[in-house]
């Protein structure tokens, strides 16, 4: 009996062993959905919220029409890379989705939209974005393919090298990209909401009058150090977002010639400009400034017109003598990334009294990941 016994239980513990190692189906045909913004209240630009592409506030819509029947295409691609096999594992490209497929609420499609993927086996992926580039056709000589571009090159894909002093133009639309990481699980489900920021940083300059009459500017010419360089990054790299040659860096040229007029406090704004990210060589951009004013005021004969000068127009062979571009806590800006707004306000007072204000709008990049259950 004592036998039997023992041999029994021997065989139930073979068993028992042999069943916990019996493989368990995993689910398949879970989606994975990819909800894209074009930045929230604390991030967006010029015009938070508008949904307009020709600044980056939204996705352009490639055939935006009032029928119904025919779903409006966004100018989006995404690609997502299979962080094992580095090889593409599902791709949408907005005209031909091919494995993807979009979803939108027509108020705010072009702010938020959603693309829905099936079937993604679990593991680690990268998702790529790449919004308002046409295919590859702005700002890009020759055009680029996106339907058979891979990851790698998508890393370090580069705008075509601007000519001269020339800076980014735009029509109508602004590129936008977005990069995050990913984990599939075994569910194959879940979601992750990615940012999408623009390619490029903004500077504006604005005068302002405090002179308590009316105030008369011309021959308007500014000079700011290392901020306009030649060419940028599709896709923010790991490393620094900016050019890293000497000779790629170039000084950002302002100009205005013709007579411009202030009206007590006013402060129009003298010029927008958009520069690809830079980072000023020797951590400082300098500022330089030259301009011809004069203030009539009632019952006075008309004064002579005034001229401003600093830094390199008074010696060219010196940008450095210009003023130091500096933030609100007097500390050095060092760089100007993609997405940041810098704002330059000149004051002018009674007088001679001439200041300047720097002003950097952070637009923080964000890291996205996201999980599946």
């Amino acid at each position: 009996m004592i036998k039997r016994g023992f041999i029994s239980l021997c065989i139930t513990l073979v068993l028992l062993v042999l069943g916990s190692c019996t493989r368990t189906e995993q689910p398949v045909g879970g989606t994975v959905t990819l909800t894209f913004t074009t930045g929230d209240i604390a991030t967006r630009a010029t015009t938070p919220g508008d949904g307009n592409p020709v600044d980056g506030g939204g996705i352009l819509f490639l055939d935006a029409d009032d029928n119904d029947e025919t779903p409006d295409t966004p100018d989006l691609v995404i690609l997502i890379e299979n962080n094992s096999t580095h090889t593409i594992a599902k791709r949408y490209l907005g005209s031909n989705p091919m494995d993807g497929s979009v979803a939108y609420e027509e108020s705010t499609k072009q702010k938020r939209l959603q693309v829905k993927f099936t079937d993604l086996d679990p593991g680690e992926y990268t998702v790529y974005a790449v919004a308002n580039t046409n295919n590859g056709s702005v700002w890009f000589s020759p055009s680029t393919d996106f339907t058979t571009i891979t990851a790698a090159t998508l890393n370090t894909l580069t705008f075509t090298p601007l000519t001269d002093n020339n800076r980014p133009t735009v029509s109508d639309r602004m590129p936008l990209s977005a990069k995050g990481s990913l984990t599939v699980q075994s569910s194959g489900n879940g979601s992750v909401s990615l940012e999408l920021l623009r390619c490029v940083a903004q500077v504006t300059v604005k005068f302002k009058n405090v002179t308590g009459d009316t105030l008369y500017l011309k021959d308007v010419n500014f000079y700011i150090s290392d901020m306009n360089p030649k060419w940028g990054y599709l896709i923010p790299p790991e490393g620094t977002d900016s050019p890293t040659s000497a000779g790629d860096f170039r000084p950002l040229l302002m100009s205005a010639a013709s007579q411009v007029t202030i009206a007590t406090e006013g402060t129009p704004i003298a010029g927008t400009y958009y520069v690809f990210p830079s980072r000023a060589q020797g951590g400082i951009y300098y500022c330089s400034a030259s301009f011809s004013w004069k203030i009539i005021q009632a019952g006075d004969p008309e004064p002579d017109w005034a001229t401003y000068t600093n830094g390199y127009y008074t010696d060219p062979a010196h940008p450095e003598r210009g003023l130091r571009v500096f933030d609100e806590y007097f500390e050095d800006v060092a760089a100007l990334l993609r997405n940041q707004h810098l704002t330059i306000e000149i004051r002018i007072g009674e007088g001679s009294d001439v200041s300047f204000n720097f002003v950097v709008g952070e637009w923080v990049s964000k890291t996205e990941s996201v999980e599946f259950n």
